[in-house]
């Protein structure tokens, strides 16, 4: 009810993210590129390391990080279990929430 009276937003519209490619494949690219054409997110220029993360993360310059691991696309060609690194502002926990779960729903081709 508090959600509903307030109008607090739970949807994950307008979510600035930012990415750390470490793979630099054709296939983390299109990935990213998947994403970032979502009406939900709003994509910031690369990460530059973990460091600049941390420092955009903290700014509240960005909302979400994703963290591509060297060898993400070549593990997906072969069909091997991919994963990617995210980071969600829990300033917001009734958005990281569906946004946790849109990323989760976001093909890896």
């Amino acid at each position: 009810m508090i959600v509903l009276r307030y109008g607090i937003p739970m949807d994950v519209e307008n979510l600035r993210f930012a990415v750390l490619d470490l793979d630099q494949s054709v296939t983390s690219q299109s990935y990213v590129n998947d994403l970032a054409g979502s009406r939900y997110v709003i994509e910031a220029p690369p990460l530059t390391g973990h460091d600049d993360l941390d420092a955009r993360m903290r700014a509240g310059e960005i909302s979400l990080a994703l963290d591509i691991p060297p060898g993400f696309g070549a593990d997906l060609a072969r069909g091997s279990p991919v994963s990617i690194g995210a980071w969600f502002d829990g300033a917001m926990p009734m958005r990281a929430e569906p946004a946790h779960g849109y990323i989760q729903g976001t093909p890896a081709h």
